[in-house]
């Protein structure tokens, strides 16, 4: 009994290091490939009581554009996160797959529930992601989670 309890804590050590570390990489490149350069929108609000109405449309106009412009920053990033997230745990569960005799099951399963723990949460973040890379990146992660579900299972 005392060596489950050890066992389930050492696939919740890994798990809790895997994950957030995975995280850690991808925000630190996605930070160091795409500038924050996020414009503030409403310099001037609310608008000035004496502008006509050419005014306050150029400003309506200038400001839609500015929100377009942080929403594509913004995008752009969470699919680069995306991407990285996925490729680390693509990565992961292919090298558990090929050296999973040869590893503790400990191991094996703390990478596997941080891996499955990356994908839920990379997808549950990123919604508006809207790349076919990505969603090849996430069918690729499911099929190999599947897999290794399946030769685990098997394996018993």
């Amino acid at each position: 009994m005392e060596k489950k309890i050890f066992k389930i804590g050492f696939v919740i050590l890994i798990l809790l290091i895997f994950s957030p570390l995975t995280f850690l990489i991808a925000n630190t490149i996605v930070s160091n490939v795409i500038v924050d350069d996020y414009k503030d929108c409403y310099l001037d609000y609310p608008p000035k009581l004496d502008m006509n109405t050419e005014e306050l449309n150029t400003r309506t106009t200038q400001n839609k554009e500015c929100e377009d412009y942080n929403a594509n920053l913004r995008k752009e990033k969470g699919t680069l996160q995306f991407i990285i997230v996925s490729i680390i745990s693509i990565i992961a569960i292919i090298l558990i797959l090929l050296i999973m005799n040869k590893l503790d099951d400990v191991i094996n399963y703390g990478i596997f529930f941080g891996a499955g723990l990356n994908t839920i949460v990379i997808l549950l973040i990123n919604t508006e992601t809207n790349s076919f890379l990505s969603i090849g990146l996430g069918v690729l992660l499911f099929v190999l989670i599947i897999v290794f579900i399946n030769r685990k299972l098997r394996k018993k």
